[in-house]
């Protein structure tokens, strides 16, 4: 993931200190599962990443939320333990058995939060259609 150079305006603004943690789908994968994951890039340059490389035959990663976090691994790593027993497989990120709402409710619990802001600029040129377009900055 080193050397990914931004291709989009929105990419090229990304603050290289902070990261995103987001919740994503594929098509041709179970419908029931969800992936939680982390990216210090843009989240359209880790999509396209996971559409390039997937073995598990997941193609279409599409997001459904996405957070703008300080420390993107430490809050991913917590979501995973607390997900735990809906982990399709010790190795994977893919969870099954939870909700969009069950992992907004979470991933808030979890952040450490000074200042929670809405970003609402960010809501109407969402590149992700059907994302519920909460986009939280978790200073």
């Amino acid at each position: 993931m080193s050397n990914v150079t931004p291709t989009t305006d929105a990419e090229r603004k990304w603050p290289k200190t902070r990261g995103q943690v987001y919740l994503a789908t594929a098509d041709g994968y179970r419908t029931d599962f969800l992936k939680i994951g982390f990216t210090k890039h843009h989240t359209s340059t880790r999509m396209s990443q996971l559409n390039n490389s997937s073995g598990q035959g997941a193609k279409g990663y599409r997001i459904l939320a996405r957070f703008y976090v300080k420390h993107p691994r430490d809050l991913e790593q917590k979501l995973h333990k607390y997900f735990a027993d809906d982990r399709q497989d010790t190795s994977r990120e893919w969870f099954n058995n939870m909700s969009v709402e069950q992992f907004y409710e979470v991933i808030t619990k979890f952040a450490c939060v000074r200042d929670l802001k809405l970003l609402r600029k960010r809501l109407d040129c969402s590149p992700y259609p059907g994302e519920k377009n909460i986009f939280l900055l978790l200073i």
